[in-house]
């Protein structure tokens, strides 16, 4: 498995790591947080949406997401549809799963547009009924390649027990990636030989998003990874490269995401 270092939040431990070749479909990737020492004062980190959603095992403090929060127990995500703020206090020691698109379907068998604490508490509990001894055989692993295999053993037996997701959310997402987003509804749902209506109500229960909504979230990402390099294209032109009409379209798509205007993130970027 391939791991990703990340500098700038190694003091906190994070790590994050692929998963198997079996898996890549469902899930992006797992990630782990874990501070040596009890965190004195608040850190914020900013995290932005990706159309997937989240499984996250936290034995430490309480995390706070923006209004909602993950106790010491285990928590389902929604899918995100705008950037969100994490702030870590106290005693950090977490695990997460970060799905693909359509990758909590599969592992769970049940409409996403309905899991989440924010969405319907109930069934976001029923979700997650079947991981209470996992949680507590990841806290008990001491080596990560243990926890590893405990959690990549469990998502298969999961996905065999669903039958995993439509044949048709993974060339859809093949289309939205190729494309960076910028492919209309009806030219996606003639590739796939089936209605707009059809793909609008397949998204909905296996994706959680609606395909407009997915292809505005590439599309705002892209932008952003742009405004991130170090030769710097103008605000101009990230928009037209990234499929935006003109500047008034851009800026407001990327603020209705990330919850500024692409200016104010450029400067928070470079001021770090």
């Amino acid at each position: 498995m391939i791991e990703k270092q990340f500098t700038h939040l190694a003091d906190i431990g994070f790590r994050r790591i692929a998963p198997s070749v079996a898996l890549r479909p469902f899930v992006q990737w797992y990630w782990f947080i874990h501070s040596a020492t009890h965190l004195p004062t608040q850190r914020e980190e900013f995290m932005h949406p990706d159309g997937g959603s989240g499984l996250v095992f936290n034995w430490g403090d309480v995390l706070h997401m923006d209004s909602g929060r993950y106790p010491q127990t285990v928590t389902l995500d929604d899918v995100w549809r705008q950037s969100r703020r994490l702030q870590l206090c106290g005693t950090v020691n977490a695990f997460g799963i970060r799905f693909q698109p359509g990758g909590a379907y599969a592992v769970f068998g049940l409409p996403v547009h309905e899991l989440g604490e924010t969405a319907c508490p109930e069934l976001a509990e029923v979700a997650v009924s079947s991981t209470h001894h996992l949680y507590e055989q990841l806290f008990a692993a001491p080596a990560t390649a243990t926890k590893l295999s405990l959690i990549e053993s469990w998502l298969m037996r999961q996905i065999y027990k669903t039958g995993g997701i439509s044949p048709l959310i993974q060339p859809s997402l093949a289309i939205m990636g190729r494309t960076k987003g910028q492919v209309s509804i009806q030219k996606l749902a003639d590739a796939l030989h089936v209605s707009t209506r059809q793909l609008e109500r397949l998204y909905k229960t296996q994706v959680g998003l609606s395909p407009k909504k997915l292809a505005r979230i590439i599309r705002v990402r892209k932008a952003r990874e742009a405004l991130k390099q170090a030769n710097k294209q103008s605000s101009a032109q990230v928009a037209s490269a990234n499929g935006f009409y003109d500047q008034s379209h851009f800026i407001r798509e990327f603020k209705s995401v990330v919850g500024m205007t692409p200016v104010a993130y450029a400067k928070r970027r470079r001021d770090g």
